[in-house]
Formats: C-alpha cells, sequence, structure tokens
C-alpha cells in the first residue's frame, strides 16, 4: 500500500451550496440522535437560524427522509432506511472486504475486527464483530464513535494536515477537545504518519484499509506488545486485499 500523504482532504469547492450543505448537516444530526428532536434543539445544536432549520425538516419530511412525531419533533424517515440500502449495495468497500473480515476473524479469533470510514470527527462503523457474533449481526451494528479514541478514527486522521484536523474538531458541536487534548491529539497523529498503523491504550490497533485512504481495519483485544509488528503485517496483508478487490 502506498505511504499516505498528509493533508489529503478535499476542499470546498469556490462557490458551495450553503443550502444544501444546512440540509445535508440537518439529516445527519437527525440520522445519528437517538431520540426525536425538535427544530429549535436542532438549530442550537448546529448553530443555524431556527427559521432555516424548520424549513430544512419540513422538506426532509415532505421526502420522506424524515417523520414528525405528535408533539411536532421529528426522527428519520423511511427514505433514510432506502439510502442506506442502496448506498451499502453500490458500494464495493463491505461486500469485497466481507470475505476477508471472515479470513480475519479466523486468524484473530479473540479480537473484535472492525471495518469504518471517517465521518467528520467521528468513526461510523461498516463491521464490527466481537469474538462469537454471528456475521449477519455486525454490519452497521456501532453509533458513531468519537475518532480520537479509535485506532481507525487515528490512522484516518493522519491522512489530514495539522490544520485540517484541527479545524474538523473546532466545528465539532459537542464532546469537544480541550486546545491540550486536541495538541496531544495532533501530536500523536504524528506518529502514525511515522508507523502507518496506529494503537490505541495498548487494545485497539489499526490500518488504512483502502487506497486512497478513506477506510480503515483494526482489531481490538488484548495485544501483547511483543506481538503488535506481527499483528501489524496482519492488518496490512488483509487491508491490501481489501483494497485490491475493492477497486
Amino acid at each position: 500500500m502506498k505511504k499516505p500523504k498528509p493533508g489529503a482532504f478535499k476542499r470546498s469547492p469556490a462557490q458551495p451550496n450553503r443550502s444544501l450543505a444546512r440540509g445535508i448537516e440537518c439529516l445527519q444530526a437527525l440520522a445519528t440522535s437517538d431520540r426525536p428532536v425538535g427544530s429549535r434543539e436542532m438549530a442550537r445544536m448546529l448553530g443555524f437560524e431556527h427559521t432555516g432549520v424548520n424549513r430544512v425538516l419540513g422538506t426532509l419530511a415532505w421526502l420522506g427522509l424524515a417523520e414528525q412525531t405528535p408533539d411536532r419533533k421529528y426522527t428519520p424517515g423511511s427514505a433514510i432506511h432506502v439510502l442506506a440500502a442502496l448506498s451499502l449495495r453500490s458500494s464495493s468497500l463491505l461486500s469485497s472486504a466481507l470475505p476477508h473480515l471472515k479470513s480475519l476473524s479466523r486468524d484473530a479469533e479473540d479480537c473484535s475486527i472492525a471495518l469504518g470510514v471517517l465521518w467528520k470527527s467521528y468513526v461510523c462503523y461498516l463491521f464490527f464483530r466481537s469474538p462469537g457474533d454471528p456475521v449477519e449481526q455486525c454490519i452497521a451494528s456501532r453509533d458513531p464513535f468519537p475518532a480520537e479514541h479509535s485506532s481507525i478514527g487515528r490512522v484516518l486522521l493522519a491522512q489530514k494536515s495539522d490544520k485540517d484536523v484541527k479545524a474538523l474538531f473546532r466545528k465539532r458541536y459537542n464532546n469537544k477537545l480541550s486546545p491540550e487534548e486536541l495538541r496531544k491529539l495532533i501530536a500523536g497523529l504524528r506518529q502514525v504518519r511515522s508507523d502507518r498503523y496506529a494503537l490505541v491504550n495498548g487494545r485497539t490497533l489499526g490500518v488504512a484499509a483502502s487506497d486512497p485512504p478513506s477506510a480503515g481495519l483494526a482489531l481490538a483485544g488484548d495485544l501483547s506488545k511483543k506481538h503488535i509488528p506481527t499483528l501489524v503485517r496482519t492488518l496490512q496483508k488483509y487491508a491490501e486485499r481489501i483494497a485490491l478487490d475493492a477497486g
């Protein structure tokens, strides 16, 4: 796999469609909430003007992407599930990775196995399997997880420049990092770029799993320090196979 280039980050277009961006922000917030959300609460959470958020939510409901509860709050609509199913079907990443994830589970049977992508400053797990779990229960089975606490998150954050990482965390509307926490994260990412893997708390180990790196592959469990080099090679071997099959 090619050595990642720090700073590989999608820049905004010269004239971004702000209305579309706000709509997607509202849709993402709705999809990740564990309870119905009112328009005023969402406006405060995202830092948007209430009238605009109310109009966006009404439009999402009209499109079937949101549903309104009797108390005038909003939950994800059925069209979100359609989009999720179609996106998983059209993406070659998960379908290409599944045979290799099953093999990796056999090679590291005492460890949890994860495949994830970076979404803002969070990791979204496409696949997460604890030892003994049936494979059919492992697809999209976890909530988004703070990237700074994830080996997948760190190895994908390391693809960005320090400046872009700082900007990413400044935009996070909850669970913000303190200046000292952000400084330590930036320093840790420099080490990840050098090592080409991330080890978090000695319990979770991750590498990039696509080329260019947009997904990560990880093991989690009681990882012996002396076995880390071998585990890194194992993960990189499977990551290269996944990247090759995903094209």
